[in-house]
Order: structure tokens, then C-alpha cells, then sequence
């Protein structure tokens, strides 16, 4: 019968940079062993959290390191809505991340990470939370993926420019298609009464398709809507809507 390994005593004359450069050197690259789903037809492959905490744990017992999220505080929030009503819920967490001496709880260093997270349900905090701590410990530990992180960020920043894009182009059609049911109503969109209470509405002070702020151009849209919505009878209305 096999003896099982001992975990080895810490050297107590080491400070917390010394154990750490040593747990540094026992832990080895941490592979991308999970594919996120992105949508659409995307996927992306990431790091596991308890593949990270596997590879952590028995590096920090046997150098006498004892580390966890010492503050969490919510860095900033906010609530988006997709095209057909869907709220998502986006956080990003800022975590103080502490790595004590176990011989010398006065010797301490901390790790200051960030992590977002986005969800249409509860989930959001959590997403948020796991990733901050996850990036913490790797960064600490210089865990590698094996990865090109410039070459990735290249990737998810062009599929983020896409998407964008494409939504400005809805959001432009959508413009355009309100004006000319506007149109077809009898309403004048360009009337002084109506464009005064349309940027009062919306807070724009006209109401062209400004292709670099799509918030704007969103606005706008749900101020024609609502003329569209007053005209119209609400089973027609919701018939052009989906249309």
C-alpha cells in the first residue's frame, strides 16, 4: 500500500516575500479547461477557479502562507436592456486580496484585483466576486495559462467593436423606420412643438442618428415610439413593432 506524501513544515525564517517567491516557483501553468458561452454562436476558453485554488492550496500549506479576500467593495453597477426587453444586471467588485505569514500574522502583503460580472438574474455578484479573487491568486502567484493574453484581448475586443457596430445599425434601422411611420400617420416629427417635446423627453437637442452615441439614438427612438404608440391602436402598434 502506497504511503501518502507529507506536507512539509514551512521555514519560519522566511518572510511572506520570501514564501511566496518559493510557493511561486511550486506551482506550474494552469491550463484554459473550461469554454464559456458567449452567444451567437461564440465560445471562449477560461480557467477554473478550483483548478487555480488546486493548484494554490498545496504550494500556500507547504510554504506556511494563508491567504483570502480580506475587502470587497462594489466598484460600480449598471443595468442594461437588449432590443427585445431582457435586463442584465453588470457589476464590477474591487477585492483587497490578503497573503499572511502564518508564523508572523503581522506580516502581510495585499493584492488589490478587479472583476466584472453580468447577469438577467442573481448571478451577477457571485460571476463578479469569483473572477476578482481568481485573477488575484494568479497574478500574485504569476500562475500561467500558456496563453497570449495581448492576442486574446485582440480577439474579444474586435467580437466587442462587432457587436457594437451592429448595434448601432439596429438601433439607426429602427430610427429610420419610425420616422417614416411617423410619416405615414400624419405626424410631423420636425414640428417645432413636437421637436421641443422631444428633447425635453430625451434631454438631445435634435434628433439626428449620431453613429457615435447610441444612447442617444436609443432615446430618440423610445420618444418616436411613444407618438407611434399614441396613434396607433395597441394591437396594430405591437404588429408593426414586431415587424
Amino acid at each position: 500500500m502506497a504511503e501518502k506524501t507529507a506536507i512539509k513544515t514551512s521555514d519560519k525564517s522566511l518572510n511572506i516575500y520570501q514564501k511566496m517567491l518559493k510557493a511561486q516557483s511550486m506551482i506550474e501553468t494552469v491550463a484554459k479547461n473550461i469554454e464559456i458561452d458567449a452567444g451567437k454562436q461564440r465560445s471562449y476558453k477560461a480557467v477554473n477557479e478550483r483548478d487555480v485554488l488546486d493548484a494554490v492550496k498545496k504550494a500556500e500549506q507547504e510554504c506556511g502562507i494563508y491567504s483570502f479576500p480580506y475587502s470587497r467593495e462594489i466598484y460600480e453597477t449598471k443595468e442594461t436592456k437588449n432590443q427585445y426587453g431582457t435586463v442584465s444586471f453588470w457589476m464590477r467588485f474591487k477585492v483587497v486580496y490578503r497573503f499572511v505569514n502564518v508564523d508572523d500574522t503581522n506580516d502581510y502583503i495585499d493584492i488589490t484585483s478587479y472583476g466584472d460580472g453580468v447577469d438577467s438574474l442573481d448571478k451577477a455578484p457571485g460571476k463578479g466576486m469569483t473572477y476578482a479573487d481568481k485573477y488575484a491568486l494568479m497574478k500574485a502567484y504569476k500562475i500561467s495559462t500558456g496563453d497570449d493574453a495581448d492576442k486574446e484581448a485582440s480577439v474579444e475586443q474586435a467580437e466587442v467593436n462587432e457587436q457594437q457596430h451592429k448595434s448601432i445599425d439596429e438601433l439607426v434601422y429602427e430610427w429610420s423606420k419610425c420616422r417614416k411611420k411617423l410619416s405615414e400617420l400624419g405626424v410631423d416629427y420636425r414640428s417645432d412643438s413636437i421637436s421641443s417635446w422631444i428633447a425635453e423627453k430625451t434631454g438631445c437637442d435634435n434628433q439626428d442618428a449620431d453613429m457615435n452615441n447610441p444612447e442617444k439614438i436609443e432615446k430618440v427612438n423610445q420618444a418616436y415610439r411613444t407618438l407611434i404608440k399614441s396613434k396607433m391602436e395597441e394591437g396594430s402598434y405591437e404588429e408593426w413593432l414586431n415587424q
